[in-house]
């Protein structure tokens, strides 16, 4: 009987090992309480004499009360992943759409011709581009027409070498969180087993009375008495 249990639980323990090896909490989750209860339904069942139903029951049972627990962290885990997911596409998106009114905000090409045209002191106009920073850079076919709507060389380099509005604004770089994927926690209790203390029968005897008889005779008659000692 001892050899059926052995063989069971060998066979549930081979089987978490390699569900284990899987690493997702329902296989894990499955196996492992699959092996514990196997192990407490074969103890069970060898009161009974039935060890090897009892692992085989208890192994069941355990098996597919893992497998549950263990689905239900994974769905968990699961859903906390898309959470974070959609959280830095969305952190993405702003960052890119924050990004695109900042740089609106740099000065292009038509700014530099106004102030250009308006007499404005080159001074002023290198200062507006460095704090203000540019649109974008300047392509080859936009620097001749720079130059031959007026613009001072000077301006056009300072364009050139000017820091990007977007730059400027130094947007915070938004990461994606790391996913933190707890192992599920295995408690396996151990099976509390009563027996039953012994019967103790302590027979006991009564010893048989003893008659003490005293015979007196005073002619034809007689007399006695009897005394029951314990």
């Amino acid at each position: 009987m001892n050899k059926h249990f052995t063989l069971a639980v060998v066979v549930v323990f081979a089987c978490s090992n390699v569900a284990w090896g899987q690493r997702t909490n329902t296989t894990g989750g499955a196996a492992v309480g699959g092996a514990a209860g196997a192990i407490i339904g074969g103890i069970i069942g060898h009161q009974n004499d039935e060890t090897p139903e009892g692992a085989l029951i208890g192994g069941a049972v355990g098996a597919i009360t893992g497998g549950l627990l263990g689905r239900a962290k994974d769905n968990q885990i699961t859903e906390q992943q898309y959470r974070q997911q959609q959280a830095y596409y969305q952190g993405q998106q702003q960052a890119y759409a924050q990004q695109q009114v900042i740089a609106e905000t740099g000065v292009n090409i038509n700014d530099v011709v106004n102030m250009s045209r308006s007499g404005l002191n080159e001074t002023l106009i290198l200062n507006h581009i460095q704090a203000k920073g540019v649109q974008r850079r300047l392509e080859v076919s936009e620097i001749i027409a720079l130059h031959q709507q007026g613009v001072s060389d000077v301006v056009i380099s300072a364009m050139q070498s000017a820091p990007l509005a977007a730059q400027l604004a130094a947007p915070r770089t938004v990461s994606q969180p790391p996913v933190v994927v707890q192992q599920p926690r295995v408690v396996v209790q151990e099976p509390v087993i009563y027996q039953r203390p012994p019967v103790m029968v302590h027979e006991y005897y009564r010893p048989y009375p003893v008659y003490y008889g005293h015979g007196h005779r005073h002619g034809h008659h007689r007399s006695s008495s009897i005394h029951i000692g314990f």
